[in-house]
């Protein structure tokens, strides 16, 4: 439901405030998350404020999709945004300088050339901030009136204003953008992150399904033990895709799961901390052989992955995640659930493919930003895919095995199309992957045969992928057309 703008005069109105069901309702029409006690401090701000200075076009509690970033206070025209946050006597200068300078990272992101200018108000003091050039000072209502009426044309739908993928930093695809610490993260990874650096213990796990946001939270905390000094390896269980290499080349020590069992055979004592990425490929067995190994070591072990993400017969990221949990103490162990990479319908809509029953709460599958094209060959397929990639798409096409032909092995030997080993962790703004005949629905559930590697498994890897729009090309298999066309027009 689309945010309305709103006049901040209207949902302050005394008898609003004193009609709690009646100022709900009026909330739920404009798509307000706003409590009571949040309209009371907006109430207080409003009579701070000229009689004569227009509040119309507000956009109240707008929070970016995917991202979850929110803001209190909006009003925006061609040239400018103007924010004002509200705040209580819980934050200090320095947070309330912290969550403007957050702000205006993610406002000067949205389409347009405006000019971003941001104050708080807080509601224990009656006290006006704004940001100039990076500092918090203080605020003039005289200053704030005044820019009230000038900013006096707007903008009817803010979602058009801003793409939550431009915000979504990942350190092997904006590996730039990682570096230079452009991104930010969320509260908990933070509060986990600062947990990890100050104590004593030593044994960790980071655990999240795809797009949680666990691979860059373990980056980071890899970059912020690097500035500190300290010598860092982690262990990919995958090959190293290309932003691993950049990271490499300046200075990073990022090696292949194959390489572990010499470096910490050998070289443990070079290392102050070791991350494991992806761990749940390492079956059980190898797991407790090496964390025997492990044991001896008095730096930091950090292991990081998603259960549901494995590739191979072998391995069980449930299992290798059970045997974790064993050994890392409850109170070391992070688990993330809010999904900061894929579009919510578009997830709603992964969940569903796999299985057609299955609860996506109040979000629904809209087929805006997913496509399904049909092949009877697998050469009108390769063409299409051809297409997609010249317009920049990433196609991935499950991988084949070493020792036996399969349907999918000739679209690995296409230049261009990566195969599910080969984008483990990554993330991408438009992603296509193939169904083959070997993929039918058996009561709602998707099942799939005759491939070495799991075949709904690398489906999954492979569609989990995207950040953005995603394109299913399915190849003679009309009964699983059928099927995925049932959940677009649920």
């Amino acid at each position: 439901m689309t945010l309305r703008p709103v006049d901040l005069r209207a949902i302050t109105a005394r008898s609003l405030i004193g009609n709690e069901d009646v100022l709900r309702e009026y909330l739920g029409y404009l798509n307000i998350h706003f409590r009571q006690r949040e309209i009371q401090d907006l109430s207080q701000l409003v009579d701070h404020l000229d009689d004569e200075t227009p509040l119309n076009k507000f956009f109240v509690g707008f929070t970016i999709p995917q991202i979850g970033k929110e803001f209190d206070l909006l009003k925006i025209n061609d040239s400018t945004i103007l924010n004002i946050e509200l705040k209580n006597g819980k934050k200090n200068l320095d947070e309330i300088r912290q969550q403007l300078e957050k702000n205006l990272y993610y406002l000067d992101g949205f389409y347009g050339n405006r000019v971003s200018i941001l104050f708080t108000y807080r509601v224990d003091t009656g006290e006006l901030f704004e940001l100039v050039d990076d500092e918090l000072v203080e605020g003039s209502w005289d200053r704030l009136n005044k820019l009230l009426k000038t900013v006096s044309e707007d903008i009817s739908s803010i979602e058009e204003l801003c793409d939550p993928t431009k915000f979504l930093v990942s350190p092997f695809n904006t590996t730039d953008k990682f570096l230079l610490g452009k991104y930010f993260l969320t509260h908990s990874q933070n509060e986990f992150k600062n947990k990890i650096l100050n104590s004593e213990e030593n044994v960790f796990s980071i655990r999240g399904n795809a797009g949680t946001g666990k691979t860059l939270l373990a980056y980071d905390i890899s970059k912020t033990f690097m500035k500190q000094g300290k010598r860092v390896v982690i262990f990919h269980c995958g090959y190293l895709n290309d932003g691993q290499k950049l990271l490499n080349d300046d200075g990073w020590n990022i090696i292949e799961l194959k390489n572990i069992k010499s470096t910490i055979e050998s070289d443990l004592d070079n290392f102050d901390v070791v991350i494991i990425d992806e761990v749940q490929r390492i079956n059980v067995k190898k797991l407790t052989i090496w964390f025997e190994v492990l044991k001896s070591f008095n730096g930091k072990l950090i292991f990081c992955g998603d259960p549901k993400q494995f590739l191979n017969v072998n391995e069980n990221g449930n299992e290798s995640f059970e045997y974790i949990n064993s050994i890392v103490a409850d109170s070391n162990q992070l688990s993330l659930t809010d999904k900061i990479r894929s579009n919510a319908q578009v997830a709603a809509f992964i969940r569903r493919l796999f299985s057609k029953k299955a609860n996506i709460g109040k979000l629904h599958v809209s087929p805006t930003n997913i496509y399904v094209e049909y092949f009877d060959t697998k050469k009108a397929a390769k063409l299409y895919a051809s297409v997609l990639m010249s317009k920049g798409w990433e196609v991935i096409s499950p991988t084949p095995s070493f020792w036996n032909q399969e349907f999918y092995e000739e679209f690995d030997r296409v230049s261009g199309i990566s195969n599910s080993h080969h984008v483990i962790g990554q993330e991408f703004d438009n992603v296509a992957t193939f169904i083959g005949p070997n993929f039918k629905y058996n009561e709602g559930k998707l099942e799939g045969y005759e491939t070495y590697y799991p075949s709904v498994k690398m489906l999954f890897e492979n569609v989990t992928r995207t950040r953005k729009n995603l394109c299913l090309i399915i190849i003679n298999n009309p009964d699983v057309l059928h099927n995925i066309l049932e959940i677009m027009t649920e």
